[in-house]
């Protein structure tokens, strides 16, 4: 894919933390694309890596232990790794927004909502008149499907429902109408019918928008409904990235089968046990030079397997996995 067809590259990335162990790789070596006006998924169980990625690309990872130790990472044209701190701020919630998986914890709980909508205006135009500002809150606000929004603007985020938080989450991100959203898990402890109006509305805003978005989840079925194309994470390293429907049609890598077959279907007997991947995702402390999956596939992984980092290889036309020859089909 060309330069000038993605917003988003991300190469090689490598990201570490520093602890009293000694320096920890939380995301080793991953490279994906964001084409322009359209979703990319980064799907994984929790402890793959998804957020931490997310982190670097807006340089919000917890300092002074968090570094991007190796890589790049080009945004419109601007590399962000190199990119000095002011004028990351100044992209940061402007160009790049970010939606939080805990709206409750990202929300300032002693500030009314419009004046949090506000702040996000504020920060990247100073001289913005105030009733332009408080006109502008009311009409994201009213964009993202809150009733009464003139009322909701002077209410505190404990008066909120949390789909109603999570709107003003949404609202905050794209009140700047950003080139790129990444969306963290955005409907993370909400109902499922408030999960699919969310989803609806993201989608809605997307195209309304023309803007990019990265959806990072641990649901399938919500990449199935809104992605272009997906990106399996699985111990800070992708292990399979193709075209949403090519991925659900022909999965390659042990652990994105894993991943679909622990999906609940309707030709499905009734009260049949869910099939599920046996044991966790390892910490950082436990990941292995090789094959990571290899303690949960099932199969017998020699010591090259385990020790030797598998190629990252083409399959098929835009199909890429990471070849581990025990865990790929």
């Amino acid at each position: 894919m060309s330069d000038s067809s993605s917003i988003l590259q991300v190469r090689d990335l490598v990201t570490a933390f520093d602890t009293d162990a000694g320096r920890m790789v939380a995301v080793d070596g991953v490279s994906f694309e964001v084409p322009r006006g359209r979703t990319l998924g980064i799907v994984g169980e929790s402890g793959c890596g998804k957020s931490v990625t997310a982190f670097s690309i807006t340089r919000l990872l917890p300092q002074p232990h968090g570094k991007i130790l190796s890589g790049s990472i080009t945004f419109d044209g601007k590399d962000l790794v190199t990119l000095p701190h002011d004028e990351m701020r100044k992209l940061r919630g402007f160009d790049i927004s970010m939606i939080f998986q805990e709206p409750m914890t990202a929300l300032n709980p002693v500030q009314t909502v419009g004046k949090q909508l506000a702040e996000a205006i504020l920060l990247h135009d100073e001289k913005c008149d105030p009733s332009d500002v408080t006109a502008r809150c009311i009409d994201m606000m009213r964009k993202v499907r809150i009733p009464a929004p003139e009322q909701r603007i002077h209410e505190y985020p404990h008066q909120l429902s949390g789909g109603m938080r999570q709107r003003i989450m949404i609202a905050m991100a794209l009140i700047n109408t950003p080139k790129l959203l990444i969306a963290d898990e955005p409907t993370t402890a909400l109902d499922v019918t408030v999960q699919a109006q969310i989803l609806e509305l993201i989608k809605d805003l997307q195209r309304d928008l023309g803007m990019s978005v990265i959806l990072i989840t641990h649901d399938l079925g919500v990449i199935a409904e809104t992605c272009d194309e997906v990106v399996v994470m699985y111990g800070g390293r992708i292990v399979e990235r193709a075209e949403v429907h090519e991925l659900f049609a022909n999965p390659r890598h042990a652990y994105t089968r894993g991943l679909l077959d622990s999906i609940p279907r309707l030709d499905s007997k009734p009260k049949t046990k869910l099939k599920a991947i046996p044991g966790n995702v390892p910490g950082i402390a436990d990941f292995k030079p090789g094959c990571r999956f290899a303690d949960r596939s099932g199969k017998e992984h020699n010591a090259d397997h385990l020790n030797t980092r598998p190629p990252f290889v083409e399959v098929s036309a835009n199909h890429w996995v990471e070849a581990c020859p025990v865990c790929v089909v």
